[in-house]
């Protein structure tokens, strides 16, 4: 009996002892194997074992609007005929890669070292944190990834601040550029062999937005003359750079000297010209295609907004500390400062602040260019406006002040629900027997209002989060629960996926014992290690991102990783 003599029932029944990847060999065997699973209903019987994956999604988000209409499925589809292999093939060559803990291709950027040139300051970061055992947190250089020890006894370092955003798809980076060819280039590193591209970048500009699916990219109109970089950050497809002026604005004192600070925001578009193509407001689902039929997707990058963000602003010293985040209608700011004041204490009173912003409506007004708000009234009431602040009564009657004993660990907005989410985690020293494997914190997320009044909602003792290692910890999600000899140094979830991945650390003790840092993945419900050159570049600077199809991060070499999945 041939395979094509089986009964459909038998083979249905079979398919479900398979993964896509078994079924993708099985198609290598012969023709008969191969024109027999390569049959519609077979595939769709394969892909609904992974139902979380973005072209599987975007495959039931067409039934759904099939049903939704009087056409049949087929008639609504008008698949073309290598459609719904092309999107098994990406399912099995991803997932295999991903269980197998290995990447297919790696792709390194080259960025622009901004801060030799002044063009970059990142903001501080805390060398006293309250989820640290000790509090207290060193500066060592990042390319040391194995922590230095003591008498046997590791001690916390902080991990470098980065220069790039990665957000569904799309990064942005400063790219290195070629003074002679007045070009950029990637460099990417797969079982095949090499390959190197290029992108043009012009000289009075320096960040670039990178589709990483389509290799789409085009220069953000910032122009980084006269202005320093603070920090940036891609949400939502809205790009915000928060920036200072080379140029002090006044004395504060005798020794600090006060610059203005401003935030600028970008809209990003993408236009796909394949008809078919999903459509740029379902842009959160990727339909695969073949090579032949691989859609043009152009980017735009548009000026949307700008606000200042202090009304006096900030010094550049390592004393001044802010962090923001923001959504595609709004921008929040915390700023922690010391006081200055010759009459009362120093770091015992801090000056705090929580602000918000609505930034839905765009507006040309630039305030950095107009000093005195002489032309303001002339653009109207548009534009970005405060919402809400909360000064430091308020912040501590919402439990979220500081004052000298920092635990703050990140900010979340919920623009639908108008909440704004504090995050904080604090060590907890043990009691009785001495365990070195054992390590409580006690983490809390403080949620209240930002328009009108309402309840304080404080979870705490159901949330697990990092210990603060820089600002890459103020961007990772909740950690779950790991194994005590590995310290948690940032997580990234997929949650449409279901896909998880977390760099961690190890924590031995002793004198010969060298730790390391580590990069696992949680997919279709177990946890795997990352091997290879992965896991030894993307996890050095402590910062990681990234979705189903890669992870990104930066090694030592003051290059972008990315390890693409498929």
């Amino acid at each position: 009996m041939t395979l094509d003599a089986l009964p459909q029932d038998i083979l249905l029944l079979i398919l479900q002892y398979l993964e896509a990847y078994d079924l993708r060999r099985l198609q290598l065997v012969s023709r008969c194997f191969r024109a027999t699973f390569s049959e519609h209903i077979y595939l769709r019987t394969i892909l609904k074992g992974y139902s979380h994956a973005r072209e599987v999604r975007y495959l039931l988000f067409k039934d759904y609007q099939a049903l939704s209409s009087s056409q049949s499925l087929s008639q609504r589809h008008n698949y073309h005929p290598t459609d719904l292999q092309t999107i098994f093939n990406t399912i099995a060559t991803r997932y295999y890669h991903l269980t197998q803990g290995k990447s297919r291709s790696i792709r390194r950027i080259n960025l622009r070292a901004l801060d030799q040139s002044g063009h970059w300051l990142p903001t501080p970061q805390w060398d006293y944190h309250e989820s640290q055992p000790g509090g207290r947190l060193y500066h060592e250089h990042a390319s040391h990834i194995q922590l230095r020890s003591v008498n046997g006894v590791s001690k916390p370092y902080l991990f470098r601040p980065t220069l790039w955003s990665y957000d569904d798809g799309l990064l942005v980076f400063a790219p290195a550029r070629n003074e002679e060819e007045k070009r950029w280039t990637v460099e990417e590193t797969s079982h095949v062999g090499s390959e190197r591209k290029t992108g043009v970048l012009h000289e009075d500009r320096c960040l670039v937005v990178l589709n990483l699916e389509s290799d789409a990219q085009t220069e953000v109109p910032f122009d980084v003359h006269g202005k320093i970089i603070r920090n940036l950050r891609l949400k939502e497809r809205v790009l915000i750079v928060e920036w200072a002026e080379r140029d002090a604005f006044h004395d504060l004192n005798m020794v600090d000297r006060v610059h203005r600070h401003f935030a600028t925001a970008f809209r990003i578009k993408e236009t796909r010209t394949n008809e078919n193509s999903q459509p740029s407001d379902t842009s959160t689902f990727h339909e695969a295609s073949t090579a032949d039929r691989q859609p043009s997707v152009k980017l735009d990058v548009h000026f949307h907004s700008e606000w200042r963000i202090h009304f006096l602003g900030f010094p550049l010293t390592s004393r001044d500390h802010f962090f923001s985040t923001h959504t595609a209608t709004h921008y929040c700011l915390y700023y922690w400062q010391p006081n200055r004041s010759l009459w009362t204490g120093d770091e015992d009173q801090p000056i705090e602040a929580l602000q918000v912003w609505d930034i839905s409506q765009a507006c040309p007004y630039r305030p950095s260019e107009d000093p005195g708000n002489i032309h303001r009234d002339s653009f109207g009431k548009d534009g970005p406006y405060m919402v809400a602040k909360f000064a430091m009564r308020m912040l501590g009657y919402l439990g979220a002040r500081q004052q000298g004993r920092i635990s703050l660990l990140g900010l979340s907005l919920d623009s639908q629900m108008r909440t704004v989410s504090v995050r904080q985690n604090v060590f907890e020293s043990g009691q009785g027997y001495f365990d070195p494997a054992e390590r409580n914190w006690c983490a809390s997320v403080t949620s209240f209002p930002f328009v009108g009044l309402g309840p304080v909602h404080r979870r705490e003792g159901h949330v697990e989060l990092p210990s603060y290692r820089g600002h890459c910890s103020m961007e990772s999600d909740e950690i779950e629960e790991i194994e005590k000899w590995f310290l948690p140094v940032m997580d990234v979830v997929d949650r449409s996926a279901d896909v998880r991945f977390s760099l961690i650390e190890t924590c031995f003790t002793g004198m010969m014992i060298e730790n390391r840092v580590m990069l696992r993945l949680k997919v279709l419900g177990e946890w795997r290690d990352v091997v290879g050159e992965v896991a030894k570049e993307v996890g050095v600077m402590g910062r990681i991102a990234g979705d189903e199809r890669w992870v990104i991060g930066q090694n030592e070499r003051l290059q972008v990783v990315v390890a693409r999945f498929q």
